[in-house]
């Protein structure tokens, strides 16, 4: 419907970065399983039971699914990457489900001898977002 993605773009903080590095690796939750964010080429790419799909930055430290009409992916689903005290990434939160709040995927901690990667953000001259990996964390 149109008017539901006029107002979801209204709500959109133009033109921001994310304020942490971003942390690529596996998110857990008890009941919903395993989140997984991975950089290939300086873009982020979902997936979660099956489901995968490009991340969009939407503002600040929340990305969001495509709209992908030829597969079932949730359209448009945001995803908060969320810090602790420090400004480290120790979780992502998504709506998965409408009556309840944001679900809390935490990051888990890379396997021995592996890290999670940290990718910073710019903006490039033509208006796009880079994602540039940074640093390890974990090993």
């Amino acid at each position: 419907m149109q008017v539901d993605k006029d107002g979801w773009e209204k709500a959109r903080r133009a033109n921001t970065l994310p304020a942490h590095e971003i942390a690529a690796g596996d998110y857990s939750h008890p009941a919903y399983g395993l989140m997984s964010i991975r950089e290939r080429d300086g873009v982020l790419h979902w997936s979660w039971r099956g489901l995968f799909a490009i991340m969009a930055h939407r503002h600040y430290e929340t990305f969001e699914l495509p709209e992908v009409p030829d597969r079932h992916v949730p359209d448009r689903l945001p995803l908060t990457f969320v810090t602790d005290r420090d400004g480290n990434i120790v979780s992502l939160s998504a709506p998965l489900e409408p009556a309840v709040k944001d679900i809390v995927f935490t990051l888990e901690p890379p396997p021995s001898g592996r890290c999670s990667i940290l990718l910073t953000s710019k903006y490039l001259t033509n208006g796009w977002r880079q994602l540039t990996p940074t640093s390890c964390r974990g090993r």
